[in-house]
């Protein structure tokens, strides 16, 4: 006979759940800026890209504009409003292992000191300790 108890939940359905803390930075009433997205040839990138914008979907974020490292134009031409909250990709670039992508992150930090900048979920790497 089998066991009528419900499956145990497992590691991402854990890790999925916690989705409501990250929804909880961000302001629903405010349009997001969606930048650093992959734009490669790296499946799972692409496959955290798409459950980003499941993200957004789900927790009825309105993405007002996206753009990657290769289409982000000067900040006076990027089109971030006043009332933006900017959303910078998760995945595992966060770090040295890809320098052009965090002087990117670190150059729309400092680009937009005023503005609440999340960064989703990284994998973090320095080659220095």
């Amino acid at each position: 006979m089998r066991d009528s108890m419900p499956p145990r939940d497992t590691g991402m359905r854990a890790l999925a759940g916690r989705h409501d803390e990250i929804a909880a930075l961000i302001p629903k009433d405010r349009p997001v800026a969606f930048l650093d997205y992959p734009l490669g040839k790296n499946v799972g990138d692409l496959l955290i890209m798409l459950g980003t914008l499941s993200f957004f979907g789900k927790h009825g974020l309105s993405v007002r504009l996206s753009r990657n490292l290769r289409n982000t134009p000067p900040p006076e031409r990027l089109g971030i409003g006043a009332d933006d909250t900017i959303i910078l990709q998760g995945g595992g670039n966060f770090g040295d292992l890809y320098p052009h992508i965090q002087a990117y992150r670190e150059r729309i930090i400092a680009e937009y000191p005023n503005h609440k900048i999340v960064i989703f979920p990284q994998t973090i790497f320095f080659s220095d300790r």
